[in-house]
């Protein structure tokens, strides 16, 4: 038995005719090779199979031309059970290749708490930023006064106004605190560099309002002895009290 050959080229020969054609003898072209000849009881197995693509070309044994396998009776029936070919309104998904699964974002992926001294950590190179800035700033307003009054009255201003220099910085860890959580980063520095983010329930970061309410939520828990913070310890989602009054959590990766 041969395979059928081009058009203008003798016809190669052919079998007994047949009234089944699973008893008849058949070549496939799958777009990577010629198979065959082989049964039309075998044909019908691999196409219910999924070994022959829709896309294949058949031929009979005998038979001078390639026919579509969708046009190819009795053989186009068996594909029924397969998924329906592209319709017009995709005439490009045959072009596509086959999508792989895509990765999950990371606000999708299974949030990991982070623990108490990962968070820890981060504080303490918050408090260290924090008291850098202050300093800075401190300096900054005593050279003005010394410039603009000499010593003597830059020292007095001094005293006299520490409530003021006490309430900015305030104004400044504030600001601190309520920026960065609410950014897109959704993390102060410290927290980036340990690798850290604060997020809601749903993995939206918090609005500057609700970040601020947080802060002041994490001055309450430390108010009683530490108890609201070291509550992360214990509690299922790590959360300390100042967490599950605003229902946040601390999680670990970033964005």
């Amino acid at each position: 038995m041969s395979q059928p050959t081009e058009p203008g080229a003798s016809p190669p020969p052919t079998e007994p005719a047949s009234t089944d054609p699973l008893a008849r003898h058949y070549f496939v072209d799958d777009g990577r090779g010629v198979i065959g000849p082989i049964t039309g009881e075998k044909l019908k197995e691999m196409i219910e199979n999924g070994a022959v693509p829709r896309a294949a070309n058949l031929n009979l044994l005998g038979a001078p031309n390639w026919v579509p396998a969708l046009d190819f009776p009795p053989f186009a029936g068996f594909y029924k059970s397969a998924p329906p070919p592209p319709t017009q309104d995709d005439v490009f998904a045959q072009k596509r290749p086959q999508q792989q699964q895509q990765q999950p974002r990371a606000s999708q992926r299974p949030k990991v708490p982070a623990s108490f001294w990962t968070r820890l950590l981060a504080y303490l190179l918050d408090a260290l930023i924090l008291a850098a800035a202050q300093i800075v700033l401190g300096m900054a307003i005593g050279l003005l006064a010394f410039a603009s009054y000499g010593p003597e009255a830059a020292k007095e201003a001094f005293e006299q106004h520490q409530l003021l220099l006490n309430g900015l910085a305030v104004l400044l860890i504030l600001f601190y605190e309520v920026h960065f959580v609410s950014s897109p980063r959704q993390a102060t520095p410290g927290k980036i560099i340990m690798g850290i983010r604060i997020v809601r329930r749903d993995g939206a970061r918090l609005s500057p309002l609700f970040a601020l309410g947080r802060y002041l939520a994490r001055v309450l828990a430390i108010l009683p002895l530490g108890f609201g913070v070291l509550a992360i310890f214990w509690s299922k989602d790590r959360q300390g009290l100042h967490d599950m009054l605003c229902d946040t959590f601390v999680v670990e990766g970033e964005l």
